[in-house]
């Protein structure tokens, strides 16, 4: 098979170009969105402590609400199939 490339660390740069564009949208959501992060909880985990060290009780409670939230919603991705008696496997993709 014929590589599509002649460069041997094509791999570290696509590596790398993901980690800056992963950054970069990472800084974006905490910088814009005030620290609450949806589909990330290792940011809003660290905010949560660092609010509890400081004191800031509604701080606080945003975050564990920002967890209860994204907690719940994914076992719901897992029990509502489960309660509801769907078959995943045959559902089709939306178009």
């Amino acid at each position: 098979m014929r590589k599509l490339s002649q460069n041997d660390h094509i791999d570290l740069y696509r590596h790398l170009a993901l980690c800056v564009v992963g950054g970069f949208f990472g800084c974006y959501a905490v910088l814009v969105h005030g620290g609450i992060m949806g589909n990330a909880q290792t940011v809003n985990l660290l905010e949560l402590l660092l609010d509890a060290l400081r004191g800031d009780l509604y701080a606080v409670s945003l975050h564990l609400g920002a967890l209860v939230l994204y907690v719940a919603g994914t076992m719901l991705t897992v029990f509502l199939p489960h309660w509801l008696g769907w078959d995943m496997h045959h559902v089709p993709p939306p178009a």
